[in-house]
């Protein structure tokens, strides 16, 4: 029974460590001096892969997507029939989902961004780099627990050439874990739960208000 028990512990602590990775290798977009018969010089590249590790550090899964994956699964044109603006306007914001994704507790591993970026108005290229240097300075303080140079850099440049242009480089690692992944499932069942008490005691409220 003792070695039964362990074993099942064993399966619990396991599946409660687990943790769950996108590790973003190369995003890259540029139309800067994009010749179309050099190959190398790619408009658009995209490689990531999809890791799961167990006890925090045994990688147990990984699965490569890039951007001929996405092309094949016909990821974008999915994408662009999602009426957007009807969802909002049918759909206010529901507390109880801030809530939940804020309990997911996504963690920011790693954030290496290059931005060349202009505009043929140069007063607003330069409002632009001033924006995006401003919030992503901000989600550095608010997400990043353990910030390192190594690992957590951005650097946006103007470029003053009365051409609208966009050359972009980005590496980085988003993971999240399981235990926090449970606690966002409880969350909503408890929330669920009190919710439907809360109409069962009005119902019943109401029906005697009528005896």
């Amino acid at each position: 029974m003792k070695i039964v028990f362990l074993f099942f512990l064993l399966i619990f602590i396991a599946i409660i460590s687990l943790e769950f990775k996108w590790n973003i290798e190369n995003f890259f977009i540029n139309n800067i001096n994009y010749n179309e018969k050099i190959k190398e010089n790619k408009k658009v590249s995209f490689i990531s892969n999809i890791e799961i590790y167990i006890f925090g550090k045994i990688k147990i899964f990984n699965i490569k997507i890039d951007k001929d994956k996405l092309e094949k699964a016909k990821i974008s044109q999915k994408i662009k029939e999602l009426d957007i603006f009807e969802m909002k306007q049918n759909k206010p914001i529901n507390k109880e989902n801030v809530e939940a994704i804020k309990k997911l507790k996504v963690n920011l591993e790693e954030f290496k961004l290059n931005i060349d970026i202009g505009t043929k108005n140069v007063i607003l290229t330069s409002g632009i780099v001033a924006l995006l240097s401003t919030i992503i300075a901000i989600l550095f303080t608010k997400i990043i627990k353990n910030y390192n140079e190594e690992n957590y850099f951005f650097n946006i440049k103007p470029k003053y050439i009365e051409e609208n242009v966009l050359k972009l480089k980005f590496k980085g690692i988003i993971s999240i874990k399981m235990i926090h992944i449970l606690n966002v499932i409880f969350f909503i069942i408890k929330t669920r739960r009190v919710k439907k008490n809360e109409r069962t005691s009005n119902t019943r409220s109401y029906d005697y208000s009528y005896e």
